[in-house]
């Protein structure tokens, strides 16, 4: 069977016009479901812009971090100094690198594996 949406408001019109308590039951019924339904709609709509919300924010985040990455490089490089990456010893700020902290390079740095990015 078809169902008309319009068709909705006459007859829960005719149901409240029969005035048994059975009719007016089905009556309000109606409207609870057609506002449940309204609801997830509203609901789906909101999780939907949610989404996107999201999923936009974590990409700006991906690029402010590879921008942040890119200028430490360059400062690094600029000044010859160690990168803070996998092989930087914090308690001594020497580099552990076998191949020493001016021949350090990406080669040997992924940046994935930098103290603090691995999370």
């Amino acid at each position: 069977m078809e169902l008309y949406p319009e068709m909705n408001e006459k007859i829960k019109d005719i149901l409240r016009v029969g005035g048994e308590p059975y009719l007016l039951y089905a009556a309000e019924y109606i409207d609870k479901l057609e506002k449940e339904i309204i609801d997830r709609e509203e609901s789906s709509i909101q999780a939907h812009s949610d989404l996107h919300y999201w999923r936009d924010k974590a990409r700006d985040a991906a690029k402010e971090r590879d921008l942040a990455i890119s200028y430490l490089k360059q400062v690094v490089n600029e000044f010859g100094l160690c990168w803070g990456c996998k092989w930087l010893d914090e308690e001594t700020d020497e580099c552990t690198s076998p191949e020493g902290r001016l021949m350090c390079d990406t080669k040997t740095n992924n940046m994935w594996e930098w103290k603090g990015l691995e999370k």
